[in-house]
């Protein structure tokens, strides 16, 4: 093949990418949902991202797909912020959470407080509550013979630790469920500003802040009493408040509690149905996984599961927004500027395809080190969940 010919299917590439890439931001903003459902279509788009033009911009986006790139540009939040794509609908709905918040004081202090509310003994407590679930639902399929494992467990079982975990027990597991799933969509996939989804999560947000209000000012009468209240998050929280040199209003206990789970029901639901989907495409992996379970070996079994998660990720990118014009990966040979006002797809799924740092990706290797995995984000916005389910 002639270089030549080559030049010409390089510049090829390119023009596929430009065009993609436009039409990918106008998915972004009108349905990210339809996106986040089609894994191949973004994982393709990456592939080729890597392959020709690791960091690429098109008019108003730009994407970035190597692991020190992804890593990066999470890494500078004061350029490449989460406020301008998530913070309105969060004040909206549950209130300012630290998700959608700039590293200011507000930040640090609230993110401390969520650190000092959990305790080195959460992951056995939370462990020994979805065995307790699980268990109960194979009871229900041995019952039945019969199981949908998305409402009856895969949605179920986190909503449990909603209630008994986070302490937001004032609604019914349905009303629960409604409530996340409604406020989740309209803050993390609604970018095209759909009013019908506005109008449903705001209903739920209503119904959630009521619960949470109702539930802080209980407890905070259990612990004036001095009696004993459950050991959760919410009280935790409500602890705290009362031990603290300078007070912090009940708001930002319901703000906090509201924000940290609107990411709990579905996000963790769609992660176990992915796992498993790639398990059962996977049968010696499947039965590696079934006798780590069985043996009771969580870091097998965890290790197993951040692999399968790996081919088809819970969030296979995240979206941040340039402040300023930045250039990543100075100093190098795919050194690019990425523009104020574009809307920056990091592709985290991506990074852990690269070959620099997860060598011979398309391999399944369960085997690999936990630090590179990028399933938690990355950065001062990484999920807080890290500090649970990173503990496996």
């Amino acid at each position: 093949m002639s270089l030549k010919t080559l030049w010409a299917d390089a510049l090829e590439a390119e023009h596929d990418l430009h065009e993609e890439l436009i039409n990918l931001r106008e998915i972004v903003d009108k349905k990210l949902e339809t996106l986040l459902a089609n894994p191949k279509r973004v994982r393709s788009l990456f592939a080729l991202l890597r392959s020709v033009s690791p960091i690429f911009r098109a008019p108003g986006i730009a994407a970035v797909s190597l692991y020190p790139d992804v890593v990066e540009v999470l890494d500078h939040d004061e350029v490449f912020s989460v406020t301008e794509i998530y913070g309105a609908k969060m004040e909206a709905t549950t209130g300012d959470f630290v998700l959608g918040m700039a590293n200011t004081p507000q930040y640090q202090l609230e993110r401390g407080l969520m650190r000092q509310a959990v305790s080195a003994g959460d992951a056995a407590a939370i462990q020994s509550l979805v065995e307790a679930e699980c268990a109960a639902f194979h009871r229900r399929v041995g019952t039945t013979g019969r199981a949908d494992l998305v409402p009856e467990l895969t949605r179920l079982v986190p909503t449990r630790l909603v209630e008994g975990y986070f302490g937001a027990s004032g609604a019914d597991d349905l009303t629960t469920m409604r409530w996340m799933r409604a406020i989740f969509r309209e803050i993390f996939l609604n970018l095209g500003n759909d009013p019908g989804m506005a109008r449903e999560a705001n209903e739920a947000a209503k119904g959630l802040n009521a619960s949470l209000d109702a539930t802080i000012a209980l407890r905070k009468a259990q612990v004036a009493r001095d009696e004993t209240a459950p050991d959760d998050f919410l009280t935790r929280l409500v602890g705290l408040q009362a031990a603290a040199s300078e007070p912090f209003a009940d708001e930002v206990i319901r703000r906090i509690v509201g924000g940290t789970i609107v990411g709990t029901v579905d996000t963790n639901s769609k992660a176990i149905c992915q796992a498993i989907d790639q398990l059962l495409d996977r049968p010696a992996e499947l039965d590696a996984a079934r006798a780590a379970s069985e043996a009771g070996d969580q870091k097998a079994l965890a290790a197993i599961v951040f692999e399968a998660l790996r081919f088809n990720p819970q969030n296979p990118f995240l979206i941040r927004h340039c402040e300023a014009d930045y250039t990543v990966a100075a100093g190098t040979e795919r050194a690019h500027l990425i523009h104020r006002g574009d809307l920056v797809l990091v592709g985290t799924q991506s990074a852990m395809f690269d070959p620099a740092v997860f060598p011979d990706p398309d391999r399944f290797d369960a085997g690999r080190p936990r630090e590179p995995y990028l399933h938690f984000g990355h950065g001062i916005h990484s999920c807080f969940g890290a500090q649970i389910g990173g503990s496996l």
